[in-house]
């Protein structure tokens, strides 16, 4: 909403007041962090409320709209857990919390002079002053030991005295003046998926997500683009997993991992690369220009609405739709991977992948393949489409 700091809550009620607020911490030396080149690494101690003021999470399923985003939703469970150990030990949780910090933060040392990170040769003292600014900290780590202190609910009559105290350590990242918006969403991604590795076994789908940010021209990122990209519109819309609570909708790890990501390398002999410009497949194999895989990832799109659009239309919207017990949808994770590799073996043998008679496999038994039979499937679809073709 673009709304200031002063334009929000009581901020409203007041015209004056200071444009940040210091904290006592300390600065780590480049040497030591060995994070990069122009990084500044501190630590401090603040409060819920500070950081409640001016959090940000990338969340996968919020409201931005981006290719860019893997965290999940906040767990109410977890948050109620919290809350209620909170209001029983009446103190904070003793771990740390990883944030990101915004340019404009001042880190002074102990005679009130602006440090240079490069020129710290040991862990210092220092005051940081953060400015008083919404969306400003990204949350890398501890987004439910932020949210716990939020406002009303249960137990707040407890926990509303702690939220002022400055009970949370915080280990912040305040980027080098040059970094671009996306540089920071991968540096702050792959940080990430570091601390989820290292504690859990990080969930396929989180890793697939954050691949396509750190590893952009990899085909098992492209295919996770297109899929996000066909769920929100086309033949497909709606069919695959968004949301956690999603239950009656496809996973996409395994179309991603078995089927998709085939069909988009652009090292593939049969892959859709071959159906693009020349001069624009050869641009995307030098993987210099990230502009590129968008356009590579819209055209993909493109021919695959187009592609999955006939299939629909050949066996019937009644049968397009996820498969359940004594239901007639046929689509299921099976049914997708054996129909890109149906397009694989078309793109392979030159097929009219637009103009080709799909009306054959109105009738096709789709659900007597289980679990990898994809291969399978879409070579039994594609003797059906052309029986006199090359072997598939």
């Amino acid at each position: 909403m673009k709304l200031g700091y002063n334009q929000v809550g009581e901020n409203c009620l007041t015209s004056s007041g200071a444009a940040e607020d210091p904290f006592k911490g300390s600065i780590l030396p480049e040497s030591h962090s060995h994070i990069g080149h122009g990084f500044s690494i501190v630590s401090f101690y603040t409060s819920p409320a500070a950081l409640l003021d001016r959090a940000y999470v990338l969340r996968k399923e919020g409201w931005r709209d981006s290719d860019w985003l893997y965290q999940r939703l906040i767990s109410q469970k977890k948050i109620e857990s919290i809350r209620q150990f909170v209001k029983a030990r009446q103190r904070v949780f003793l771990n740390n919390m990883i944030v990101t910090l915004p340019n404009e933060t001042r880190v002074l040392d102990t005679e009130d002079a602006q440090i240079d990170p490069s020129k710290v040769s040991s862990t210092s003292p220092v005051t940081i002053y953060l400015p008083r600014k919404i969306n400003s900290v990204g949350v890398i780590d501890g987004q439910h030991r932020i949210f716990s202190y939020h406002e009303g609910g249960k137990f707040d009559e407890d926990i509303k005295p702690l939220r002022s105290k400055l009970n949370i350590l915080v280990t912040g990242i305040i980027y080098p003046k040059n970094f671009s918006d996306q540089d920071r969403v991968k540096f702050e991604s792959e940080i990430f998926l570091e601390i989820n590795s290292n504690q859990v076994s990080a969930a396929p789908e989180l890793k697939q997500a954050i691949l396509s940010i750190i590893s952009p021209f990899l085909a098992e990122s492209i295919a996770k683009r297109v899929i996000t990209r066909l769920n929100k519109g086309g033949p497909l819309r709606d069919l695959f997993v968004k949301y956690f609570y999603d239950k009656e909708r496809l996973k996409t790890t395994s179309i991603v991992s078995y089927g998709l990501r085939h069909l988009v390398n652009i090292d593939n002999h049969a892959g859709l690369h071959c159906q693009w410009t020349i001069s624009s497949a050869q641009k995307l194999k030098e993987k210099q220009d990230l502009s590129v895989v968008d356009l590579y990832v819209d055209f993909c799109v493109e021919r695959l609405n187009s592609y999955f659009g006939a299939v629909r239309q050949a066996v019937g919207g009644e049968k397009w739709v996820v498969a359940q017990k004594d239901q007639p949808g046929i689509l299921n994770t099976t049914t997708i991977n054996g129909l890109i590799n149906l397009l694989r073996a078309m793109i392979e043998h030159g097929q009219k992948v637009g103009g080709s008679d799909m009306s054959p496999i109105k009738d096709f038994k789709f659900r007597d393949y289980k679990s990898s039979q994809y291969g399978a499937m879409g070579k039994d679809l594609y003797d059906l489409l052309f029986p006199s073709a090359p072997e598939s």
